[in-house]
């Protein structure tokens, strides 16, 4: 029997599942001297919806749904801020960054070179999909790594957001990495000894050409058996319309067995009854195993996103095949992107 490793992918690490946003306004200014900040990035987690303060700190970000997503504040040089409930007109006010965490992990010393760690990052947190292998991190010298040999385990810190270029679905992706670790059954960078692959953050997209066709067909085609779909077909009952079947052991079930929806608070929650291999299209072969219950909001992340583990295609699905929140909310039931 081949060996399944498990994911636990936080794109969305930072949901807030309380509060409906539509819109939000503001300003950004130097908690210290009370200076408007220029420059500063304002986005929705997850997604393509965000803004660039003006000189006066001004921001404004305009949307068409509601989206509960927190609410992100970033400037060079100061701590982000995680707004969870936005209300307009916003002032916030922002921190120095802390120390650089530089020093802290060289110093733990590594028995693999930082080449061989820096290629194992690459293939765990992009992937080694088509569009894996197309994204291009922009600042890999941002990036400390450290191998801990007494737990078997390889650990990648930054100070800075990860800009990926992917050359493959047209995306540039400013990710904000809270944590990361590959935990292996021995000491060893091999695939093959992967335990589980971790790791948190939060994710900005830019549109790098949303009118070209190639980048919509391939996006179109990255949705399609993603997790993003899933969980959409999850929360709608969709099941009829879609590819997908489920089954427990070597039985196929109703996926209104296995998995337990109720509505709450304007989302769906979720209770997934037991392990299950899903099927895309007969051939796409997939592993969720629940850990907890969940909750799916109208744009399809599901939180907490610990509360399944990911095997066989799901679980090998990194940033590269990711898309963003927004993604094909006008299309969602088209056949064609």
């Amino acid at each position: 029997m081949s060996k399944i490793n498990f994911c636990i992918a936080l794109f969305f690490f930072s949901l807030a599942w309380n509060c409906l946003a539509q819109g939000v306004s503001g300003y950004v200014f130097d908690n210290a001297t009370k200076m408007p900040l220029s420059g500063a990035s304002v986005y929705f987690e997850g997604s393509t919806l965000g803004a660039i303060s003006n000189d006066e700190g001004y921001f404004n970000i305009e949307t068409t749904k509601s989206i509960n997503s927190n609410l992100i504040i970033s400037y060079l040089g100061y701590q982000d801020r995680i707004i969870s409930q936005p209300k307009t007109p916003l002032k916030v006010l922002l921190l120095p960054a802390l120390e650089s965490l530089n020093e802290v992990v060289i110093r733990s010393g590594s028995m693999f070179s930082r080449e061989e760690m820096l290629a194992v990052f690459r293939n765990q947190f992009l992937g080694k999909t088509r569009a894996g292998r197309a994204c291009e991190i922009q600042n890999e010298e941002d990036i400390y790594l450290a191998y801990d040999p007494k737990a078997h385990r390889l650990v990648a810190e930054t100070d800075q957001p990860i800009i990926v270029i992917n050359a493959y679905l047209g995306y540039e992706i400013r990710f904000t990495l809270y944590d990361f670790r590959i935990d292996y059954t021995r000491n060893s960078l091999s695939s093959g000894s992967i335990v589980q692959t971790y790791y948190a953050g939060t994710t900005f997209y830019k549109d790098l050409d949303p009118d070209r066709r190639l980048y919509l067909n391939r996006r179109y085609r990255a949705y399609k058996g993603s997790i993003l779909e899933l969980m959409r077909v999850i929360a709608t009952d969709d099941w009829a319309k879609k590819p997908y079947e489920i089954y427990s052991g070597r039985f196929q079930v109703d996926p209104h067995a296995v998995f337990k929806v109720k509505d709450t608070l304007g989302m769906k929650w979720v209770r997934q009854t037991e392990k299950i291999t899903v099927y895309y299209n007969r051939k796409q072969q997939s592993v969720m195993q629940p850990k907890q219950s969940f909750t799916i909001d109208g744009y399809g992340s599901f939180y907490p996103p610990t509360a399944i583990a990911f095997g066989g295609v799901l679980g090998n699905q990194r940033l590269g095949d990711a898309l963003p929140l927004d993604y094909g909310l006008d299309t969602i039931n088209s056949d064609k992107p």
